[in-house]
């Protein structure tokens, strides 16, 4: 058990109930309208600034980022803060003011990225991480900037319980959901004469692909089990094969109320697509790339596309990345 893992922590954790859940059994009408949010804020007037605008734009929630890179968007005796963060609490202020403009706050979180070489969950616990045939943590296939990602090891018990203890804040603050994204492993393949294969740690010896695949959806199942209450959602990749090929997330078995597939993808009847071909029944959120700097055609194209497929509602990655008059131009659009 980690050191960070503090007493209050796990009376958080032993403290919530037990519930059987099961995928959802039908999707609902299109009813979610929501966007990734970064918190820039350091103050309560900047979140409500935010938090009108957000809703001027018709959108009724927020997936705001609470864990990112090993870091927190505020103040954590189990994680490094990010920088401006040490002492202002963004994630608590968005879900205490989010109800007073309509607008429901999830907990958005990096389960098993760490962040890179430099980062300090992985300077410290080097022991918790994935690691490749040679050695390595860092990823080949993902970077930025030239640095690879770092992954925790989800054979390792000391890293899922520091992720738990995560978790358990950031319910704590009173958010209603919890979004689990890189809820997955690192990009495993061969490509242009390179290859590499995680995890390839002594705790994760001859596991096989189906090994891989068990270790995080009985992750998604544990937190499911501690955290009842709470609406759980997952960002996933569309494709199912290629999400079980190269990163181990087999989310048509994962026991969560909602998936929010990142269609990142210029082709509307692309993001129709993979919503109706879905193995997963449940409800379906339509992630869509307004990052990408579409055209507003091509988006409004991409929501009418998602609600004829069935999706339970749409996304955008991020809210950073929409004006105000591309905000205006979606609300017109949003039912």
């Amino acid at each position: 058990m980690s050191s960070f893992l503090t007493g209050g922590v796990l009376l958080l954790l032993q403290g919530v109930s037990e519930r059987t859940a099961s995928q959802p059994a039908s999707r609902p009408a299109f009813a979610v309208r929501s966007a990734w949010h970064r918190p820039a804020e350091t103050s309560e007037a900047e979140v409500e600034a935010t938090l009108r605008r957000a809703a001027a734009g018709g959108l009724r929630r927020l997936d705001v980022e609470a864990i990112s890179e090993g870091q927190t968007f505020y103040p954590s005796p189990l994680y490094e803060s990010q920088k401006g963060f040490e002492r202002f609490d963004a994630l608590a202020a968005f879900a205490r003011l989010g109800p007073r403009h309509g607008i429901e706050i999830h907990g958005w979180v990096h389960v098993f990225f760490a962040g890179f070489a430099q980062a300090r969950l992985v300077r410290e616990h080097p022991d918790w991480l994935q690691r490749d045939a040679a050695g390595s943590a860092a990823s080949i296939f993902e970077q930025f900037e030239g640095k690879g990602y770092h992954f925790l090891c989800p054979a390792s018990e000391p890293a899922r319980a520091h992720i738990l203890g995560g978790l358990a804040e950031l319910a704590a603050k009173g958010v209603a959901g919890i979004q689990l994204d890189y809820i997955r492993y690192p990009i495993s393949r061969s490509e242009a004469g390179k290859t590499q294969q995680f995890c390839a740690c002594p705790r994760c010896a001859g596991d096989t692909a189906a090994d891989r695949e068990k270790r995080i959806l009985d992750f998604v199942t544990e937190v499911r089990r501690r955290f009842p209450r709470l609406r759980l959602s997952a960002a996933v990749f569309p494709d199912l094969a290629h999400a079980r090929s190269e990163k181990y997330q087999d989310w048509s078995r994962f026991e969560v109320d909602e998936l929010a597939f990142m269609s990142y993808d210029r082709d509307p009847s692309r993001v129709g697509e993979w919503i109706r071909k879905a193995p997963w029944k449940g409800p379906i959120v339509a992630g869509l790339a307004p990052f990408l700097k579409y055209p507003p055609e091509t988006l409004i194209a991409q929501i009418r596309a998602a609600k004829d497929a069935g999706a339970a509602g749409v996304a955008f990655f991020a809210l950073h990345s929409m004006d105000d008059a591309l905000l205006a131009r979606i609300a017109k659009e949003l039912p």
